[in-house]
């Protein structure tokens, strides 16, 4: 049930209007959510993280980039850091 709602959430995100970087951030707080109990973490490893490789890889985004974009204003990415 929790994985089902999670891969939707995931999904929703990955395909949403937003900008792909707003969509990788918000991926990424989807990520550091997940990992605060033992069941999501293993979603997050086993699906979540290759997921989001994948999604930075194929726009061109890295870790690096969105670490700048993120420290330049910290307010509005707290969640994702």
């Amino acid at each position: 049930m929790f994985d089902k709602k999670c891969t939707e959430r995931m999904n929703a995100i990955i395909l949403s209007e937003e900008s792909e970087t707003e969509r990788a951030f918000a991926l990424f707080t989807l990520m550091n959510e997940t990992h605060q109990t033992f069941f999501h973490s293993r979603w997050a490893e086993n699906v979540l993280h290759p997921a989001t490789m994948k999604f930075l890889k194929d726009n061109g985004l890295s870790f690096g980039s969105l670490l700048d974009i993120a420290l330049a204003d910290p307010e509005k990415y707290e969640k994702a850091l």
